[in-house]
């Protein structure tokens, strides 16, 4: 069906039903669109995002809502009826921006912590093997339980 044959909320909900699948398609479409969906209708605003199983979508919108200023009740007494959907789009995209990040901040930092412990115990394996080598075994269980001593002990050994 093609999209451009309607010339209500119907045109936006078809388009982006129909790249539904493909969110690259989708967001081009909302971005060619956007005077259209700044000005897309309560009721189509709700089919869409009903119809794409968007609730956070339309969670974001409920929010902005409520939020509004009195500064702002002017321009929504003027779009009676019609939602910002861009507003709303851009709110939710930016959570889940916001999302991706701690996300990969979590996985960098258990990746981190992995190769520090590997770092470190491959560090102390070769400090107890040249202690041995060296002779001082005596000083193995100190290295073990006291951090200063090991610390020396690196700076002796150039680790």
């Amino acid at each position: 069906m093609d999209e451009n044959c309607f010339h209500t909320g119907l045109r936006e909900i078809i388009g982006m039903m129909k790249r539904r699948e493909d969110k690259s398609a989708m967001l081009k479409f909302y971005e060619e669109n956007r005077s259209r969906f700044e000005k897309m209708d309560g009721e189509a605003f709700k089919l869409l995002c009903t119809t794409l199983n968007m609730k956070s979508l339309l969670k974001a919108n409920e929010k902005l809502e409520r939020n509004e200023t009195m500064e702002n009740m002017m321009t929504a007494t003027e779009m009676r009826g019609k939602t910002n959907m861009c507003k709303a789009f851009e709110e939710i995209l930016q959570d889940q921006k916001n999302l991706g990040k701690r996300e990969g901040i979590k996985i960098g930092e258990e990746r981190g912590e992995k190769r520090g412990e590997k770092r470190g115990e491959a560090r102390m394996g070769k400090l107890v093997e040249l202690l041995i080598q060296d002779g001082r075994t005596n000083e193995i269980l100190s290295v073990t339980q006291n951090l200063a001593a090991r610390r020396r002990l690196y700076k002796e050994y150039g680790m």
